[in-house]
């Protein structure tokens, strides 16, 4: 009965065409073992196709996002975005959707996985002018990362993490703090911020929020735990203004009044 209510839930809500091929496509190539390359879907809420990788979680973010309606709660609960920062942007999924549902909005979406990052630039590549695409890990301040796969949760592509280097040790790439994207790019204030970072909202939450934090307006936050939660709690009673909150699914939903 679980797998007959999936069909149905994938059919209403991508329509006959794009709901039979994301549950049988998927999981057809992912069961021959087919990885060699991607596969299209076309979700009716966007207008451009989305590219995933067979056998990866790729799938897995498409469902919440365009099946379940993980994000459902911004559009609805926002104002219009002409500002969004995707922390955490993996494949893009996310980040079209919220192109597609802020039809004038910037977007700066951030991914430190090489593997993920490539198909986040296939999946944005017809929002080119709107999406700014940056291979780097959100933190605190500027500090060098490592890239770390498959340890964390249940260790697939959604559940990359990054974590300061040792002494001597090769940084993968160099983080990015919120204050950086928003200097670089000029920007004064961010409408919707939203964070999905596998546990690094610790540290992101840790300095320097004071800069920035009261310049969002609205943000989307996935937690990785007590820490996280307790880190995010401080930060939130540190600054001069108030955030009300609402909640769906794994997504915390938090508006300046």
């Amino acid at each position: 009965m679980k797998r007959v209510k999936h069909v149905i839930d994938a059919l209403r809500a991508l329509g006959l065409r794009c709901g039979l091929k994301y549950y049988f496509a998927g999981k057809v190539l992912s069961a021959i073992g087919w990885g060699g390359s991607l596969y299209k879907l076309y979700p009716p809420q966007s207008a451009y196709p989305l590219y995933l990788r067979p056998g990866t979680s790729d799938r897995d973010v498409f469902r919440q996002v365009f099946i379940e309606g993980e994000y459902d709660i911004v559009g609805r609960d926002t104002d219009q975005a002409e500002t969004v920062i995707d922390c955490g942007a993996n494949v893009g999924i996310t980040t079209v959707y919220l192109a597609t549902i802020f039809p004038k909005a910037q977007l700066f979406a951030i991914e430190p996985d090489p593997g993920n990052f490539s198909v986040l630039w296939k999946n944005t590549r017809s929002f080119r002018d709107r999406v700014h695409c940056i291979n780097s890990g959100v933190w605190s301040h500027q500090v060098g990362l490592k890239v770390e796969c498959g340890n964390y949760r249940d260790g697939r592509e959604w559940t990359t993490r990054v974590r300061t280097v040792t002494d001597g040790e090769k940084a993968d790439l160099q983080a990015t703090s919120i204050e950086d994207v928003m200097q670089e790019y000029g920007l004064h204030s961010v409408d919707l911020l939203k964070v999905d970072i596998e546990g690094a909202e610790v540290a992101l939450f840790d300095r320097g929020y004071e800069e920035w934090l009261p310049h969002v307006k609205a943000m989307a936050i996935e937690l990785h735990g007590d820490e996280a939660e307790d880190k995010l709690n401080d930060a939130l009673s540190d600054v001069p203004v108030s955030f009300r909150s609402a909640k769906h699914g794994e997504t915390s939903l938090l508006i300046q009044d």
